[in-house]
């Protein structure tokens, strides 16, 4: 791994997000996670297109962790070790009251900085937030292009939901160890389910 770290002053909310070959939505995501956070750590996972630039110019983008070894053989491993490795980092150089992770085509919607300011991290864990998936149909199958804006694209969303973690408290204990975990493990039971 090569390692770009930067600072940040006192970060109450950290994004942070594994990406490979996100260029078609890397910007539209950028911009949507940095109306609600201070900071976001990206690691990029060997991309070959230019993903990677697109996260050095953008300016709430404080650490980027450069994968450059491609392991096909260990996909879930390495993904879940990577999430580990940002969790990890965002705890020991910025200690923030929140971290979101988020895929770059994830989008979350209500006033999450409001809500956020709101809660109590010291009394609050965790926060599961529904994931939708939306659906590509025969009337509505064309691919995303460059700039596009990808929040609400779709007009199709399934009926299935899933409550995830994707927001915890600093103070959680929050751990990526299951092979394949999209979210960490948190021994607690104090969690809300919003946005």
């Amino acid at each position: 791994y090569e390692y770009y770290l930067g600072r940040v002053s006192n970060p109450k909310i950290i994004v942070i997000t594994r990406v490979r070959n996100e260029s078609l939505i890397m910007k539209d995501f950028l911009e949507h996670v940095s109306v609600f956070c201070d900071a976001i750590i990206a690691l990029d996972d060997c991309s070959t297109d230019n993903t990677y630039e697109i996260l050095q110019q953008h300016p709430k983008v404080t650490s980027i962790i450069k994968n450059n070894r491609w392991d096909k053989n260990n996909r879930t491993g390495q993904e879940t070790a990577h999430r580990k490795l940002l969790n990890d980092l965002t705890m020991k150089l910025f200690r923030p009251q929140w971290i979101i992770y988020m895929d770059a085509d994830e989008r979350l919607v209500g006033n999450i900085r409001t809500e956020l300011d709101l809660l109590d991290y010291n009394k609050i864990d965790y926060i599961r937030v529904p994931l939708f998936d939306a659906y590509m149909t025969h009337d509505d199958a064309l691919d995303i292009k460059e700039g596009e804006v990808l929040l609400n694209r779709r007009k199709y969303f399934g009926p299935e939901r899933r409550d995830i973690i994707f927001i915890w408290s600093s103070l959680s204990g929050a751990d990526f160890i299951l092979d394949d975990a999209r979210e960490p493990t948190i021994s607690s039971k104090r969690y809300l389910t919003l946005f």
